[in-house]
C-alpha cells in the first residue's frame, strides 16, 4: 500500500497509478520498470517528482533501484485475482439482505480494482463446457445454496480459491474458506436482558432447509446450557417464494395457545407473516424474538420498527468474504479459513420485559 502520507501528493497518486499498472502487467522479478526520464514524458511531471514516484515504490518493496542500471521489479507479482460470484440472481428481488450483501460485494471489489464475473447456476450444469467456464477464474465467491449433488463435482475440481458465505454450519464436503455468522454473542445478552425460564413455552418458527435446521441446532443447544426446554417447532415451507404470506396463512389458521411464549423466528420474513396473522386475528400478541433484523433493510416508510431481533451483520460478512477472497487469490495462499462475525442483538418492543441494562446472568447448567 502507498504510504497514508504520500497517497494525497502528485507523486504518490502517480506511484499508485503505475504500481497498479504494473501489477496487471504481471511482470516477473527483476524486469526493468519505466526510468525517471520515461515517467517525465508519460505523465508530464518534473524529474524531482519522477524520482519521487520511484522512491515511494522503492520504499514500499515494490522496485529496487540500482544506481547506473535502472529500477526493477523486486518480487514476482502476486496473482491477479480473476473472481466468479455465484449467487443466486432470483433471490434478489424479494430479499433486502442479500441486495444490501451484494451491494457490499461489489463495492469492496471496486475498492480492489477488481472485476467480479457473475455466474449463474445454469451455467454450471454443462459438463466440460461449465468446467471451462470455470477455467477462467482462480477465485470463486460462492452462495452455499449453489452447493448440492449437480454442482460439487465441478467444485471438487476447481483448482483455485473458494469462499462459502450464507450459511451457520462448516461446509465440509468441499475444501473452502467459509464466512459464518456468530449469534452466539446475541443470545448471550438476550438471557442477560430478560428471564428466559420465566416463559411458559419457548417455540421456534423455521424453514425446511439445511440453513434452518443448523440455526435450529444452535438455539436448541444455547438453551440446554440453561436447562431449558424447546416445547415446539412450527416448521414452515416457504410455498411461491412467498415466506411472509407461507407464515401469515399458518397463523391466521392455526388455533395454538401463544401466550406467555418466547417465539424464535428463524426468518424475518416469518417474523412479520406471523404479526399480521396474529395483529388480524385480534390475539394477543406472543414475545418475538427475531433473526435476520429484516426491518432494519427495508424502506422507513414501512413504519416504527418492532421486532427485538438478532442482525447477522449482512454487510460486514459479505464485505469481508470478498476482501478475504482477494487477499487468499493475490497471496496464492494454501490454506482456508473460517470466519466468524459476531452478530448484534437489536432491542424494539417485540420481547415486553427487556432490560435496558443486563442483569447478572442465571446459572448455567454444568455440561
Amino acid at each position: 500500500m502507498i504510504r497514508e502520507l504520500c497517497r494525497h501528493t502528485k507523486a504518490g497518486e502517480i506511484a499508485a497509478e503505475l504500481k497498479r499498472t504494473l501489477l496487471r502487467k504481471e511482470l516477473p522479478s527483476g524486469a526493468r520498470i519505466p526510468s525517471v526520464r520515461n515517467l517525465v514524458l508519460r505523465y508530464g511531471i518534473s524529474s524531482v517528482t519522477a524520482d519521487k514516484v520511484l522512491k515511494i515504490l522503492a520504499e514500499e518493496n515494490f522496485v529496487c533501484r540500482i544506481p547506473k542500471k535502472g529500477t526493477f521489479i523486486k518480487h514476482n507479482p502476486p496473482a491477479l485475482p480473476k473472481i466468479a460470484f455465484l449467487c443466486g440472481e432470483n433471490d434478489l428481488s424479494h430479499d433486502p439482505l442479500l441486495q444490501t450483501g451484494v451491494e457490499h460485494v461489489y463495492r469492496t471489489f471496486s475498492e480492489l480494482d477488481v472485476i467480479p464475473e457473475r455466474v449463474p447456476y445454469s451455467a454450471l450444469l454443462n459438463g466440460k463446457t461449465s468446467e471451462e467456464l470455470l477455467s477462467r477464474f482462480n477465485g470463486l465467491l460462492l452462495s452455499y445454496a449453489y452447493l448440492d449433488p449437480k454442482t460439487l463435482p465441478l467444485f471438487h475440481k476447481f483448482p483455485g480459491k473458494i469462499m462459502i458465505l450464507g450459511h451457520y454450519f462448516p461446509a465440509d464436503e468441499l475444501s473452502c474458506s467459509q464466512v459464518i455468522p456468530d449469534i452466539l454473542p446475541a443470545l448471550s445478552e438476550l438471557a442477560l436482558r430478560t428471564d428466559l425460564k420465566s416463559y411458559r413455552k419457548i417455540v421456534i418458527l423455521r424453514a425446511t432447509h439445511r440453513n434452518a435446521l443448523a440455526l435450529d441446532s444452535i438455539l436448541e443447544k444455547f438453551l440446554e446450557r440453561f436447562s431449558i426446554p424447546i416445547h415446539d417447532r412450527i416448521v414452515i415451507e416457504s410455498v411461491n417464494r412467498n415466506p411472509v404470506g407461507s407464515a401469515y396463512r399458518y397463523f391466521l389458521k392455526t388455533e395454538k395457545d401463544f401466550s406467555d411464549t418466547l417465539l424464535i423466528s428463524c426468518s424475518g420474513f416469518f417474523s412479520m407473516g406471523l404479526r399480521d396473522a396474529v395483529t388480524d386475528k385480534g390475539r394477543p400478541m406472543p414475545d418475538i424474538l427475531g433473526i435476520d433484523n429484516l426491518e432494519d433493510y427495508e424502506p422507513p416508510e414501512n413504519g416504527k420498527k418492532f421486532f427485538t431481533d438478532i442482525d447477522k451483520d449482512y454487510p460486514k460478512i459479505f464485505t469481508v468474504a470478498a476482501r478475504k477472497l482477494v487477499e487468499m487469490v493475490m497471496n496464492r495462499d494454501d490454506l482456508n479459513y473460517m470466519i466468524t462475525i459476531p452478530a448484534k442483538l437489536i432491542l424494539r418492543d417485540s420481547i415486553r420485559n427487556l432490560k435496558q441494562q443486563p442483569m447478572e446472568a442465571f446459572n448455567e447448567k454444568k455440561v
